[in-house]
């Protein structure tokens, strides 16, 4: 059977459809209540100016004791399609029966046929008092004397009729207009949305052996499209242009030692040159180690996303699509794609230069250098926690972050020189001090205190310039007013920075 990945023109639409679906329930509830308030004002108006109406007449004739004729304007009132039953008491006629009052009146039966009312008859009665809507008023002599009382009971039988027929024309309205909305939004999508993240995805997954992408991404589509394909292409020229230069640099300085190994004493005139590319070095070994984070970072995100979207059409022939499974599955891909964002947000804010000291969070800028590391750490299988409280100082972000950078490339280092397989980085804070602890092989002691000094490095040739750490004590004493010291501490290394 051939296997065919749905597209994400399919599952908007499916998102778009369930939308237009929930407008057009709303829309319809609305005007339910809407359309409904006003048929009902409309009935109790009309009710209240028949009863006022033959309050007024009915008065004469009770006054004449001619129950006949008010009899008569009340079936004639009873022509009003929602009105049920009107029901009349007549206590002037009560007194000659020998009864508190005189009840009579017409009510509408199962088929709406106007019969008379009957006071004895308890199933009338229990439809009175289930009616709709009713209104009761005194019938009353110019002078005032009470003599009886008229009401009038409405049904809703001819409110939900014109309710059911506004609600079917204003549906029949709705979805064709949600119809030619769902086109042209359909088309408009796939043009400037869809089209556009299809070429994104099919660029960034075909990269070299250096894991960069081998062309650019197409810039078109919306602004938010466009802004996105040349920041990433920006991105793609930058990481090109800087592996270009880390490879021709490292064949640089791997030729300039092997020379200066045979003439170190005719080549002292050069030293400062050598010095200034190791410094070069140092820097473009932090962007080609960020490179590859951003690597491991999003390798993982986009094959679960390209797994997802795969799977929806085997979801959809098992039946389980359903809203709750759409809700759930575009958070997911949101986040995935947030994620994905962050990344690139937290890479652009690490080389950020600040040019003031403001106050920021360290627990926060330490985790940001955790996230942008923790892929090379997890492939390494090294664990790395950061605990202890949080507080806030005054420096410079980013050159803080790059410390912390330095001092876990550092630790994950030391960690793979002992080969072992559980390998831990523990990031302590606790009274303005951070800590930095792994189980690797330590420092020696005659070494530990020299580390900070310019161009010192304990690493074999090739692998260490020798600036990180001198740069480090820099930032943190010279930038921070803070203090970095190191020791050895149960087979591993302990670096402590005092910022109190």
């Amino acid at each position: 059977m051939k296997n065919s990945k749905p597209s994400l023109f399919s599952i908007l639409g499916i998102i778009i459809i369930s939308t237009i679906i929930m407008i057009i329930s709303l829309h319809l509830t609305h005007t339910y209540i809407e359309t409904k308030e006003k048929i009902i004002q409309e009935m109790k108006y009309s009710s209240k100016l028949t009863i006022i109406s033959l309050q007024k007449n009915v008065a004469n004739y009770i006054e004449s004791y001619s129950i006949n004729e008010y009899e008569k304007l009340v079936l004639s009132d009873m022509g009003h399609k929602d009105i049920f039953a009107i029901i009349v008491q007549n206590y002037n006629m009560g007194k000659i029966t020998g009864t508190s009052s005189y009840i009579s009146g017409k009510i509408r039966d199962s088929n709406w046929n106007v019969i008379d009312f009957d006071p004895e008859n308890s199933e009338q009665i229990k439809q009175l008092e289930q009616s709709y809507y009713s209104d009761k008023y005194d019938i009353t002599t110019p002078s005032g004397s009470n003599l009886g009382t008229i009401a009038i009971y409405s049904s809703d039988r001819f409110i939900n009729k014109e309710l059911n027929y506004i609600v079917t024309v204003t549906l029949i309205k709705t979805i064709t207009i949600s119809l030619l909305f769902i086109i042209l939004l359909f088309l408009t999508i796939r043009h400037f949305v869809l089209k556009p993240i299809s070429d994104i995805v099919s660029v960034i997954s075909h990269i070299d052996k250096d894991g960069i992408p081998i062309e650019f991404i197409p810039t078109i589509g919306s602004s938010e499209i466009f802004m996105l394909a040349s920041t990433m292409n920006s991105m793609i020229n930058s990481i090109r242009a800087a592996n270009i230069l880390l490879k021709k640099q490292k064949e640089e300085l791997y030729k300039l030692n092997h020379e200066l190994e045979q003439q170190v004493i005719e080549e002292v005139s050069k030293r400062m040159k050598q010095e200034q590319i190791l410094i070069q070095q140092s820097k473009l070994t932090a962007m080609g180690e960020m490179v590859g984070s951003i690597a491991h970072q999003w390798r993982q995100p986009l094959d679960a996303l390209n797994v997802n979207i795969e799977n929806l059409e085997f979801d959809y022939e098992d039946g389980l699509i359903d809203k709750e499974f759409l809700d759930k599955f575009i958070v997911h891909q949101t986040d995935t794609l947030q994620y994905m964002s962050k990344t690139i947000d937290d890479f652009r804010n690490f080389f950020r230069i600040d040019k003031e000291k403001t106050a920021f969070s360290v627990k926060e800028a330490i985790e940001k250098s955790v996230i942008m590391q923790s892929a090379h750490l997890k492939n390494y299988g090294i664990t790395l926690m950061v605990t202890g409280n949080d507080f806030i100082v005054d420096g410079f972000n980013s050159e803080f972050q790059q410390v912390i950078m330095n001092l876990i490339s550092n630790a994950k280092d030391a960690i793979l020189e002992t080969k072992q397989k559980d390998g831990i980085i523990d990031i302590s804070l606790k009274d303005n001090k951070v800590t930095i602890k792994d189980n690797g092989a330590g420092i020696p002691d005659d070494l530990i205190t020299r580390i900070f000094e310019p161009y010192y490095t304990t690493k074999e040739q090739g692998k260490g310039t020798g600036m990180g750490l001198y740069m480090s004590k820099m930032i943190i004493e010279g930038n921070m007013n803070g203090k970095i010291s190191v020791l050895n501490s149960g087979g591993g290394t302990n670096f402590i920075i005092d910022l109190g």
